[in-house]
């Protein structure tokens, strides 16, 4: 295994110890040294509030996130992986984020806009997995940690597959 911090995060459920989980923003806590942190999330697809449905019913969904160093030392690149999530038909020049990614997706991208300069934001779609996110996001989650470590560069192979999405607000 690289020096890249991989963490576990299950966000907003309400499993036993769920505050001491870990959140968002402990993707970004200080490693010195390590240029790639990478997160999967196990989250809902949609809010509870509202819809008459009790929170334990809810659909979840397992996705991965990567927070990589810019090669320059200023700001950051994300990458966003749902094996769940949708290509097809998808204009990466124009489509707003808020068109491609479920509520959490929209969360950690706004927290990481508010923390760091975002010069880049990538997604991987790939449908190819219903009902087996979490092994599939793991999978994703392992490969990127098991190839060395580093800081961004256009034709990483690590993200082999990823479209840049344009558009950041």
């Amino acid at each position: 295994m690289t020096r890249t911090f991989l963490t576990y995060i299950l966000a907003y459920c309400r499993l036993e110890g769920a505050a001491e989980r870990d959140i968002f923003h402990h993707l970004w806590k200080n490693q010195a040294g390590i240029k790639t942190r990478i997160g999967v999330f196990a989250t809902w697809t949609r809010t509870h509030v509202g819809s008459g449905i009790p929170s334990e019913d809810q659909v979840w969904r397992c996705w991965g996130a990567a927070l990589v160093n810019n090669s320059s030392g200023r700001g950051k690149h994300l990458y966003i992986f749902d094996c769940d999530g949708d290509m097809e038909a998808i204009d990466f020049q124009a489509v707003r984020p808020r068109n491609i990614f479920i509520g959490a997706q929209q969360n950690l991208l706004e927290a990481v806009k508010k923390k760091f300069s975002l010069q880049s934001l990538w997604y991987l779609g790939c449908n190819e997995c219903p009902n087996r996110s979490l092994a599939s996001t793991g999978k994703w989650a392992t490969s990127i940690a098991n190839t060395p470590d580093a800081s961004f560069h256009q034709d990483d192979p690590r993200f082999k597959g990823f479209k840049q999405v344009m558009r950041l607000a």
